[in-house]
């Protein structure tokens, strides 16, 4: 009888557990308690999807049994879909499809959901898998396809877990801006084709062309709500009112015929409100000219859609007064490192747009400007052009260098003699100051710095540190500002110091955001940044932590506030001092003034004091490291999106331990060893002491009359003994 009752209460027992387990797997539930909260949505993704306006659906192709490192991948996409779910309304929507290996026992389902995610561009990419000490190669799924409306965007590879909210709330963003702008244009963008009729006429390949590109401007016309129209021009027969080539500045072809040779247009205009875009489909190699097939058109068209539609937020760059190419060098001949990879990735959200001031204005569209190591002055009304771009609640990324390196030529260059540094004058000191800012004509070095390893001649290696390259650990850095909360780690290269402020004209003092360490200097004269094996550090009373970062926001004071307006052609000389030339506000000729804006209600400028840090050799092309995270967020925090700063910092992978001193590690150490395994021998023998006390103790009773006697007299015990027996 009493064997019977105790299964029934274990029955019992087990099937309340196994129903308490599957309510809960229904019930989503997370607790994190990470002091930055890296584990919950981010206020950007929580806006993202509970402000959609039109279904979205996130369908998950991954395969089965992935092996480490993804292992946990397709929970984690599980757990934080389920996240969005519960924050959004009801236009958000997922599914996760699973993808058995290929072969005889995969199932229909398996091979429906492999054909579906290859028909949206999902294809299988070869990840390591380590079994029995062996190093194979295996087939993986690993993407994601966004669906809202006739808008599809692909994600073919989950390239890393870290990341994964700001890879899925930025693809989200990205399509709701593009279907507001494609909604909200006047009129459908224009696709014309220039095509001569001679160039059909001479080779058979542009006969069918112009039908072969109608069918996809077609299909694209599906994914862009229909707001595409196409039409081919012929330059050689244009028909009234009809915009010629010229008016897009497009560059005509050579083509020999019998008769001499004709000049041929073979391109694509993209025209929407005002804005154009031209697209060749001939490319030129060592062979000749090759016709782009229009599936090869097919990323280039979308992507120039999406910019002349306004999908992005534009920031504009300036392209003159000597600053880097945006687009790169021609035909990479420059010696000094490119920005491809910084406009690579800040191109994923934002349109950049070049701007000149010699042209004398700053297009009314951009809110922020890049201003990345400019070489020429700037004269007093490109300096006013910058300033009230300022009052009117826009933002300024300033990148300066203080010096130009000059290379020797010559003997110079035979002995092998270093570089001169010369300092530049950009007519910026008095701008500069007016907001707080002091740019300081000089370098910092510092001992806690990059070490290069060489290997001599003799095999053995030897480290050499670069002074010139100070390392920024987290305690540098200003973790109080949303911008660099989660970054733990910079590299800065030849870069000046920052003097600040604290109670500026403007009325918006700086903060500094990174600084170098204590052990740090500043290098005036005899400048060495060429050769480090000369350089020795000073004696520890010149050591000082240096701003090398800082930033300025809210209202703001003009400049010019309580200065006279400066005539549009007022250019200083190179090397000519900083103050205005008041002499020339009055000269005669010029055009009235603009009205003056006197104050901004909120403002931002960023100052860092060297232009390498938006350079190839320290921005890496993927994203991922500290460096590349600090300039995407401080354009973010420029543009005003600093909560998607704050959820791009969560994917950080760079956290080094804190550094401690050698004594304390010796100490940790021989704790670890010997005294940890002495206090868990202690504690195994306080437990043993304990239960064999217990023990006694339970001997001691059942030895005792008194106890048996009561035993007797108990009816339930004795109720228990007979249901024993």
């Amino acid at each position: 009888m009493k064997t019977q009752l105790q299964w029934l209460r274990f029955a019992a027992y087990a099937a309340v557990i196994i129903l308490i387990n599957a309510a809960l797997s229904t019930l989503f539930f997370r607790l994190d308690l990470t002091s930055r909260r890296i584990y919950s949505l981010s206020q950007a993704s929580v806006r993202a999807v509970s402000e959609l306006e039109e279904p979205l659906t996130i369908r998950i192709y991954i395969s089965d049994n992935l092996p480490s490192p993804y292992n946990n991948l397709e929970q984690e996409l599980r757990d934080i879909m389920t996240e969005y779910r519960i924050r959004a309304n009801k236009f958000f929507n997922f599914s996760l499809h699973a993808i058995e290996p290929d072969g005889p026992g995969e199932s229909e389902r398996s091979q429906a959901n492999r054909t579906d995610a290859q028909s949206y561009g999902i294809y299988p990419i070869q990840i390591q898998k380590i079994e029995q000490s062996e190093i194979n190669l295996v087939n993986a799924f690993m993407g994601m396809v966004f669906i809202q409306g006739d808008l599809i965007e692909t994600v073919p590879v989950i390239q890393t877990s870290g990341n994964l909210e700001y890879q899925i709330t930025g693809t989200i963003r990205r399509m709701a801006a593009k279907t507001g702008a494609l909604l909200a244009m006047p009129e459908n963008l224009q696709i014309k084709l220039y095509l001569s009729q001679s160039l059909s006429q001479a080779n058979r390949e542009f006969r069918d062309y112009p039908e072969n590109l109608e069918v996809l401007i077609q299909e694209l016309n599906r994914q862009n709500y229909g707001r595409l129209s196409f039409s081919v021009l012929d330059p050689e027969n244009p028909e009234p009112g009809e915009e010629g080539p010229d008016a897009y500045g497009l560059t005509p072809l050579t083509l020999n015929t019998g008769g001499g040779e004709q000049n041929v247009y073979a391109s694509l205009v993209l025209e929407s409100q005002g804005r154009y875009a031209s697209l060749g489909i001939l490319s030129r190699s060592l062979f000749g000219y090759t016709l782009a097939s229009p599936e090869d058109l097919k990323p280039s068209l979308q992507g120039v859609i999406d910019r002349l539609t306004g999908t992005n937020p534009r920031i504009g760059y300036l392209a003159d007064h000597g600053c880097p190419p945006f687009y790169g060098s021609y035909y990479g001949q420059s010696s000094e490192p490119e920005i491809n990879n910084i406009r690579g990735l800040l191109s994923q959200n934002y349109d950049f747009v070049q701007v000149a001031l010699s042209e004398g204005s700053i297009p009314e569209e951009i809110q922020t400007l890049l201003i990345a190591g400019p070489s020429e002055p700037f004269s007093d009304w490109e300096i006013f052009l910058l300033d009230q771009f300022l009052m009117k609640g826009n933002s300024l990324i300033f990148l300066l260098d203080t010096h130009t390196e000059l290379s020797p030529e010559g003997e110079m260059a035979y002995y092998q003699s270093g570089p001169s540094y010369l300092p530049r004058f950009l007519n910026l000191d008095g701008f500069l100051a007016h907001y707080g800012f002091t740019l300081e004509r000089s370098y910092v070095l510092d001992e806690q710095c990059f070490i290069q390893t060489q290997r001599r001649t003799d095999g053995s290696y030897i480290e050499i540190p670069l002074y010139f390259a100070p390392l920024v650990e987290a305690k540098q850095i200003n973790q109080n500002s949303p911008l660099l909360w989660n970054i733990k780690g910079l590299i800065f290269l030849n870069a000046s110091p920052l003097t600040l402020n604290s109670e500026p004209p403007s009325g918006a003092p700086p903060e500094a955001l990174v600084s170098s360490s204590p052990t740090s200097w500043e290098m005036r004269e005899n400048i060495n940044l060429y050769n480090p094996m000369m350089i020795t550090p000073p004696p520890e009373s010149e050591f000082k932590s240096q701003v090398l970062t800082a930033s300025a926001q809210g209202a703001m004071t003009s400049y010019f506030k309580d200065r006279p307006i400066p005539p549009r052609n007022n250019l200083p000389e190179t090397g000519a001092g900083e103050n205005l030339n008041e002499d020339l506000f009055t000269a005669p000729g010029f055009e009235a003034a603009p009205e003056l804006i006197p104050q901004s209600s909120q403002s931002r400028i960023y100052l860092l004091g060297s232009s390498y840090l938006i350079k190839d050799n320290l921005i890496d092309a993927q994203g991922d490291t500290p460096n590349a995270m600090f300039i995407e967020n401080l354009v973010d925090g420029a543009a005003g999106s600093e909560d998607f700063a704050m959820m791009r910092s969560k994917g950080q992978s760079y956290n080094p331990l804190r550094e401690t001193s050698p004594g304390l590690k010796r100490f940790l150490q021989g704790f670890a060893i010997a005294v940890l395994p002495l206090l868990i021998g202690l504690f195994a023998l306080f437990i043993w002491f304990r239960w064999s006390a217990r023990k006694r103790r339970l001997e001691s009773l059942f030895k005792d009359d008194k106890f048996k006697d009561e035993l007797k007299n108990d009816p339930n015990a004795q109720n228990e003994q007979g249901g024993d027996e």
